[in-house]
């Protein structure tokens, strides 16, 4: 996988999926293929450029389906520790303090997953993103 203009993998997606014009080809023609899949409307994909807290179930779903294709989401709606954390590591570029903060923010933010993988990743994303904000980290290096 490509490297992404982030520290972590899952604001990478959130952050490219809001951006009006997605400049990685791989999570645009992910993307794109996940607004397909999903039926998402192009109000859905406004809303998400729109970084908005009020999503449709199909643009919550594009989200998953993102995930779940870079394999950060499992089909059961948890996140893949291991995979979260193999990117954190390798966009922290030896950054012990960013690793650290990443573990973290997954211990804290994994807890906010649910059965439902589109619920599951919405939550997961706002809460990384979250946490991000309140850490004072950027949200795009």
């Amino acid at each position: 996988m490509n490297r992404f203009p982030c520290v972590f993998v899952i604001v990478a997606v959130l952050v490219a999926l809001t951006q009006a014009d997605i400049s990685n080809p791989q999570v645009k023609a992910t993307f794109d293929k996940c607004v397909g899949s999903e039926k998402a409307t192009p109000g859905d994909v406004e809303t998400l450029k729109a970084h908005s807290s009020d999503l449709s179930k199909e643009a919550k779903c594009v989200i998953a389906c993102v995930m779940k294709e870079f394999q950060v989401l499992a089909d059961d709606g948890k996140i893949n520790r291991d995979v979260y954390m193999k990117h954190a590591e390798e966009m922290s570029k030896g950054d012990a303090g960013k690793v650290t903060q990443a573990t973290e923010m997954y211990d804290i933010c994994s807890a906010k997953t649910v059965d439902e993988p589109c619920e599951s990743a919405y939550n997961f994303g706002q809460c990384i993103k979250n946490e991000m904000i309140a850490r004072n980290m950027p949200l795009d290096l």
